[in-house]
């Protein structure tokens, strides 16, 4: 490979490093580091505490994840090639497309330098999701070299796809793509279902880690997770000597093999990556100015009624709502596993364990987790296009209003939400339909505050939009540390909501109706603190040139 990109390549890793550590301008970065640093340790505290040797049993999560390992690997792999994310590979920055395509470079070089740096990026995200996981894994550095394989899999196979597939007419790429997608969801969830009947005719208990342990032994898994299981055993190994190094072998071939098809299929490499790069820079200026540009035909077309002003918040709330409703079929896949989710978790208790206060425990975790998965993936309100804000500021609405329009976005996706889950504890319950609905009606708060929470932290750039999809593990890994931020922000709602049921109990009686009327309405007391805690962020926020589209640096020497 040319000096130069070696250069270039040299730039890029220091520059990753460098925007790593430069929290010393902002102390929520400097907060968020240290949070994510916290998180991390009490992984890893775990562990130690759990098992003082160092080893985890066969028995234990480790064995469990063992079995487990080719469900999750396929649930990795499909998560990546059913999205954007599948031929990332082929991504680079706006700045190192000019100096490349102006610099005299054969596409040889440039392919190794994206290889080298897909190589580097895996090892990072690898080493990132190994210490979030020892508590599962038998051995660490076989897990971080299972992991390093599954990474560098997902990258190699999506460029390999996204490259033949120049070759191929496009339209018919799309709906093949489309048609994928579905076909693959759908052999997921008959997959998990055949699951959940192996393990019933055990006689065992249903729950997610016997779920994912028993796919193997389903009619659908036994023909499609042995290969994963082959090619990423090391996950579940726990020696690295002789076991895994022994193994590595046949799996480096298989990488070489899907190093080699690049190679022989990048003879236009250069201009597959600048039309990759463009599409990539153009869905960020969409995402950060309006949002809307990049939908399809038909969600261009749908619209809604016109809402009384009501201090501005009418109009505000109509735009955010349609924004939501002309962004949701991007998310398709990751919409219908929450659904799946949702559909299929309460089919697998018995209904006698659903009646009564075990009936709204359930309907609460599942309607409130729905709900949560749902927001974080919507880039809707304070988590939607910075520009959008901006235009907002400079209006003349007050503060509060805007904050109350923007929170009204993802209304309509949840509101189609809680409606599924009431139709299902209808079905699943019939003879307790009061009990399921006034349950219905008490998580509408619990939305609001799930809404405001999630909003409140976008805001402080703390969240950031679509976070259930980063595939980098430093992405993931603060993604997973905004999320524990989240948890420690309901606090108050928690508080709030237990001091109202308590009040209520006393005043009313040991009654459902006024456990959940006095709990909805300390939650709904609570939602004030984080709207105040929203309108007073809004007022100070100003726009960087960054969060509008600004374009990207050119590396410094």
């Amino acid at each position: 490979m040319h000096a130069a990109l070696w250069k270039l390549l040299w730039f890029d890793i220091r520059g990753s490093f460098r925007g790593l550590l430069q929290v010393r301008r902002s102390w929520r970065k400097l907060l968020l580091l240290l949070l994510m640093l916290a998180f991390v340790g009490l992984f890893i505290a775990t562990q130690w505490i759990g098992n003082a040797s160092g080893e985890i049993s066969a028995s234990g999560a480790g064995g469990r994840f063992g079995d487990a390992m080719p469900f999750w690997a396929s649930l990795y792999l499909i998560a990546t090639w059913l999205t954007s994310s599948a031929d990332r590979g082929l991504v680079m920055r706006p700045a190192e497309i000019h100096f490349i395509v102006a610099g005299p470079f054969p596409q040889r070089d440039i392919i190794t330098l994206n290889l080298v740096r897909l190589a580097y990026r895996a090892a990072i995200s690898s080493v990132v999701l190994a210490l979030l996981g020892m508590a599962f894994m038998r051995d660490f550095p076989s897990a971080l070299i299972g992991l390093w394989l599954l990474i560098a899999v997902s990258l190699l196979v999506g460029m390999v796809v996204s490259l033949s597939a120049r070759r191929a007419h496009g339209p018919a790429i799309h709906r093949f793509r489309r048609i994928g997608t579905v076909v693959a969801m759908a052999i997921l969830i008959m997959m998990i279902m055949q699951s959940m009947d192996v393990i019933r005719s055990q006689d065992e208990t249903v729950t997610v880690p016997k779920i994912a342990a028993a796919a193997l032994q389903t009619p659908i898994g036994q023909y499609v997770l042995p290969p994963l299981k082959w090619m990423f055993a090391p996950l579940s190994n726990s020696r690295l000597w002789p076991d895994t190094v022994l193994m590595l072998p046949g799996r480096l071939l298989v990488i070489a093999l899907l190093v080699g098809l690049i190679y022989l299929l990048g003879g236009d490499y250069l201009e597959a990556s600048t039309t990759r790069t463009d599409l990539s820079v153009a869905r960020r200026q969409s995402s950060l100015r309006s949002g809307i540009s990049g939908s399809s035909g038909w969600t261009r077309r749908l619209t809604l009624p016109q809402f009384r002003r009501w201090f501005g918040i009418g109009p505000i709330a109509r735009m955010q709502m349609l924004h939501s409703l002309r962004i949701l079929p991007r998310f398709l896949v990751f919409t219908v596993a929450i659904v799946s989710v949702v559909i299929v978790i309460p089919m697998t208790v018995d209904r006698q364990q659903l009646r009564g206060w075990s009936g709204v425990l359930w309907m609460f975790g599942l309607n409130s987790y729905a709900d949560f998965l749902l927001l974080l993936q919507l880039p809707v309100g304070f988590l939607g296009p910075p520009g959008q804000r901006a235009m907002l500021k400079s209006l003349p609405i007050p503060n509060w209003a805007i904050v109350l329009g923007q929170l009204a976005g993802p209304f309509i996706p949840l509101l189609l939400m809680h409606v599924l889950v009431l139709a299902l504890f209808l079905f699943l319950l019939p003879g307790s339909a009061f009990d399921v609905i006034q349950t219905a009606l008490a998580l509408i708060p619990v939305a609001w505050v799930l809404t405001a929470n999630i909003n409140l932290l976008g805001a402080w750039n703390i969240i950031k939009p679509r976070a259930l999809q980063q595939r980098d593990a430093l992405a993931a890994g603060r993604a997973m540390a905004s999320v524990w931020i989240f948890f420690m922000m309901l606090i108050p709602a928690i508080v709030g909501g237990t001091l109202g049921a308590v009040l209520a109990i006393n005043l009313l009686g040991p009654t459902l109706t006024s456990y959940l009327g006095g709990a909805s309405a300390g939650v709904m007391l609570t939602s004030l603190l984080y709207v105040w805690l929203l309108t007073y962020s809004f007022s100070r926020w100003q726009p960087s040139a960054a969060e509008l589209g600004a374009e990207e640096k050119e590396h410094d020497a």
